[in-house]
């Protein structure tokens, strides 16, 4: 019997393990009657960019009155911030209720058994259907077609943001094969929208399975960012000004998906109206990606984690901070294609401070120092995470970036506030 939101979310840690196939997924929401199929679906898949488009269309569908709920991974802050209803946390009776059930079906059903993250997955789909959320919007974890969100049967609209190399392991090497695992998510008839930077290969691929399903599809374009302030950016979008709290160059391209996406929604609900959907993505909120805290020094939190990523991430940089001294403080995972991350963070960085952190997967300061090297003239290890904080701190009254992980990010910020050492 669980009786406590931790209790909830330590029972789900125990499942541990890794799966990329639906057969339990699909087992654990029969077993639960099907909670997947009651809210509208929005699954959004891609590299970069998925939280930001989830942030945009949850709000912008709550500012309509629509009860929203939202499925985001892996917590990077808080474990419950993965679930939301209308941007705020679950109640504890709610939580606990739905996780119980989870537990119970997970014990009842034949097979394999459900890992982790398709135990917090059905747990999410069973909080939407008990709260009767008009709409689910759900980001999948890795790749699309054999994530566990991707179990859900019925659909309202799929998008895929910005494609590039990540988890190559998993979805292949080229990206081809990469577009055509996030392509997975496609659903017969139902409408596509996809960001408006995707590489050629990947666009191709993209259509050519939306084609095969007979999916209306939707090409995003590119924004134009008209005004710049410390509360976030103007973003232009076919001929529309859209006001965001989300900073850097990226959003040029997520702004624009999220609005075609809910411009799907809107022409089968009326009730979408440009004006508060417009006032929705304003006040659209997410943390840790271009996140950024005014002040001597400036610091910027993100999550950089492949070399897109960092690609924009160095763009963002150079168009809001140019002419100041910049001071990368970075961890990446020893999985990861660090030379890629460090290559486009070099190219922009003044110095750049490696550290060591508390993490089985991540890659040793000194040896990614090393590597560093290569892309940048002044590098240096600083030992743990607290320490190269801090170091950046004394050193620069220009710009600090935290970045190359978001496992890194919730200790780098209570350690920059002065919360611990």
């Amino acid at each position: 019997m669980i009786r406590t939101v931790e209790e909830a979310f330590r029972y789900f840690a125990r499942a541990g393990g890794m799966s990329l196939g639906l057969d339990a997924m699909r087992r654990l929401l029969a077993a639960l009657g099907h909670p997947e199929d009651q809210p509208e679906l929005v699954h959004i898949a891609g590299t970069n960019g998925k939280g930001s488009v989830l942030a945009y269309v949850s709000s912008a569908l709550t500012a309509c009155g629509m009860r929203t709920g939202r499925y985001s991974s892996p917590a990077v802050f808080d474990p419950s911030e993965t679930i939301r209803i209308d941007g705020a946390p679950i109640p504890d009776d709610v939580c606990v209720a739905a996780a119980n059930r989870v537990a119970e079906a997970a014990e009842r059903i034949e097979g394999e058994r459900p890992t982790r993250y398709e135990l917090e997955t059905a747990f999410a789909y069973e909080i939407f259907a008990e709260c009767r959320c008009r709409y689910a919007v759900v980001e999948t974890g890795l790749g699309g077609r054999l994530d566990a969100t991707n179990a859900a049967r019925t659909k309202s609209v799929a998008a895929i943001t910005s494609i590039g190399y990540d988890h190559t392991e998993f979805l292949g090497t080229t990206l081809a094969s990469i577009a055509e695992e996030k392509a997975g998510i496609f659903r017969p008839g139902v409408p596509v929208a996809i960001a408006g930077d995707q590489p050629e290969e990947a666009e191709r691929t993209l259509r050519a399975r939306a084609a095969e399903s007979d999916c209306p599809f939707v090409r995003a374009g590119v924004g134009t960012v008209v005004g710049r302030s410390d509360a976030g950016q103007t973003i232009e979008y076919r001929g529309v000004r859209y006001d965001t709290r989300l900073r850097g160059e990226t959003q040029r391209i997520n702004l624009p998906l999220a609005v075609e996406t809910l411009g799907i929604l809107a022409g089968k609900n009326p009730a979408l109206m440009p004006e508060r959907l417009r006032l929705g993505i304003a006040d659209a909120e997410w943390e840790g990606r271009f996140d950024v805290s005014c002040g001597t020094p400036t610091v910027v939190f993100d999550g950089a984690h492949n070399p897109a990523a960092a690609r924009r991430l160095r763009e963002s940089v150079d168009a809001e901070f140019a002419g100041r001294r910049r001071t990368f403080v970075v961890g990446i995972f020893g999985d990861k294609d660090a030379d890629g991350i460090l290559r486009e963070l070099g190219g922009c960085a003044d110095r750049i401070l490696t550290f060591d952190w508390e993490n089985p997967r991540a890659a040793a300061g000194r040896a990614l120092a090393e590597r560093a090297a290569a892309y940048c003239a002044d590098v240096a290890y600083a030992g743990g995470l607290g320490e190269a904080i801090e170091r950046a701190r004394a050193e620069t009254d220009g710009v600090v970036v935290v970045c190359g992980s978001l496992s890194h990010l919730a200790a780098a910020k209570r350690i920059w506030r002065g919360e611990t050492k």
